[in-house]
């Protein structure tokens, strides 16, 4: 293949990053915070839970 067959077909990175960030990564993003505050709810309420069913 020729270098200008090979140019042609080139799409530089940052062209390729907002693909990924837009389609990919920002979507995974936003679910990770949900899921982050999820999780640190649960943790919050972790110590009451405990407390019910604690024999001392």
């Amino acid at each position: 293949m020729k270098q200008t067959q090979l140019v042609a077909h080139y799409t530089d990175t940052a062209s390729i990053m907002r693909l990924i960030e837009s389609m990919g990564l920002a979507p995974l993003r936003a679910e990770w915070q949900i899921k982050q505050a999820e999780i640190a709810n649960l943790l919050n309420k972790a110590p009451a839970v405990k407390s019910l069913f604690s024999t001392d």
